[in-house]
């Protein structure tokens, strides 16, 4: 298996774990799955939300704050 580049994971990502004020940014709450682990535990759930939405996948990635790399 290929190296996972690692990181601090919040674990849970899902929408009823987001608070998300009007004119604000998003924010996660309840950490209690958080951990260091490689970062695509938090990509999945959202990457299997846009499957029929493309422009929730171009959002994401315009917003995500670094390049994802293919390999």
């Amino acid at each position: 298996m290929p190296y996972l580049p690692l990181g601090f994971v919040h674990g849970n990502p899902h929408e009823w774990h987001w608070v998300w004020p009007e004119q604000s940014q998003l924010a996660l709450v309840d950490f209690s799955r958080a951990r260091f682990a490689p970062v695509i535990v938090d990509l999945v759930p959202f990457a299997c939300r846009w499957l029929d939405v493309p422009a929730l996948k171009a959002g994401f990635y315009r917003s995500y704050g670094r390049h994802l790399l293919p390999e």
